[in-house]
């Protein structure tokens, strides 16, 4: 059975990190193969070097846009990933811009896309060589091309009735899945761009992380994970009559009230990770709360047999100000008996906590 231990390692404040503004997306990423986590603050990025798991992140560094946009634009969400084996890191903002830079050496700005409308989701597919971002125009943008600036082919994916704060593509590059706050989550097939599935549950629908489709090319990803305002599901795509395969309702409520009120209004399950290798989600909301969750299934037993279970809850007392971004560093020194992983939670006041994720033992692999 796998067993997966949730620990803390320490807590700080991160340097430089002061002045972000509230109320955005995936404001933190990190580069496990360089030791770099990426903060978004209003309109730059901050580049900090992870030197001790346990201590908070040394500031090395801002990336600026090249050509800077309208004083008031500020970053709305950011991701990383790689493509064509080079790592890049992809900001989107209020003015429907997006700036990708390269990891490597002094960080050079790669492309800068220019849109109507402000662009919340972006997606990066290492397989397919494709840059997705979805904004409040309703529509969701897919590059792709041959080199790291991806402007060869350019497609709109149109259906969703309101705005897209998500968009995640599968690890094979065939799928992309995205969430609206229309309450509806689409997977749509690539490279032509159809709908394969659609979902409609009772509240506005708010992550998707990347999902497996491993299957053959014709079926859709194997289960999709979704959070939404309050609830997590765990969705099969292939069955159109009942794909709520599991749902934690209310899955970061606790008895405390957050000590930032403010928030409570605007509260949902805002930032989602899915961590493969330990066969864990990670669930946070905009007042702090974080849910770490399993998700295992019967040896042997069908996909459909898979459930969620909510290990702990994080931090252990309601934090001082708003949830700002949540980023996973992979330990280097891993083995396949016992993998590992440190979440970041960084919060608005600029204060940042650290827990290490431990897998002990082997378990039943849930494709997600």
């Amino acid at each position: 059975m796998r067993t997966t231990a949730v620990a803390r390692l320490g807590a700080g404040r991160l340097a430089d990190a002061r002045g972000a503004a509230p109320y955005k997306l995936q404001m933190a990423a990190v580069s496990s193969r360089r030791g770099l986590l990426f903060v978004a603050l209003r309109a730059r990025v901050s580049v900090y070097a992870i030197a001790h798991r346990a201590r908070p992140p040394v500031l090395r560094g801002r990336l600026e846009r090249s050509a800077p946009g309208r004083a008031s634009d500020e970053i709305n969400a950011i991701t990383l990933g790689c493509l064509h084996g080079v790592e890049i890191l992809v900001a989107v903002y209020d003015s429907g811009q997006a700036v990708a830079w390269s990891l490597r050496d002094d960080f050079p700005v790669l492309w800068v896309w220019s849109g109507a409308a402000s662009t919340w989701g972006c997606a990066i597919s290492p397989a397919s060589g494709a840059v997705a971002t979805s904004a409040n125009s309703r529509l969701i943008r897919v590059c792709s091309g041959g080199t790291p600036a991806p402007h060869r082919e350019t497609m709109f994916l149109r259906g969703h009735g309101h705005n897209i704060p998500c968009v995640q593509f599968s690890p094979c590059g065939t799928y992309l899945a995205s969430a609206s706050i229309d309450q509806t989550v689409r997977v749509w097939a690539l490279p032509g761009g159809r709908c394969v599935f659609a979902f409609a549950y009772t509240q506005w629908c708010c992550g998707v992380p990347e999902s497996d489709g491993s299957g053959p090319s014709a079926a859709p990803p194997l289960l999709l994970l979704c959070s939404t305002a309050a609830d997590l599901l765990l969705l099969d795509p292939a069955s159109q009559e009942s794909p709520v395969v599991d749902r934690i309702e209310r899955v970061v409520s606790r008895s405390a009230r957050p000590a930032w009120p403010e928030t409570e209004p605007f509260d949902r399950v805002t930032f989602l990770e899915w961590i493969p290798k330990l066969g864990i989600a990670v669930a946070g909301s905009l007042s702090g709360t974080v849910a770490i969750v399993s998700l295992c299934a019967p040896a042997g037993g069908a996909r459909t047999e898979a459930r969620m279970h909510v290990l702990e809850r994080i931090p252990e007392h309601a934090p001082a100000s708003q949830l700002y971004g949540t980023a996973v560093y992979h330990h280097p020194e891993d083995t396949p008996q016992s993998a590992a992983a440190v979440l970041y939670l960084l919060f608005l006041d600029g204060e940042v906590m650290a827990y290490e994720l431990r897998r002990s033992a082997a378990g039943a692999h849930i494709p997600i």
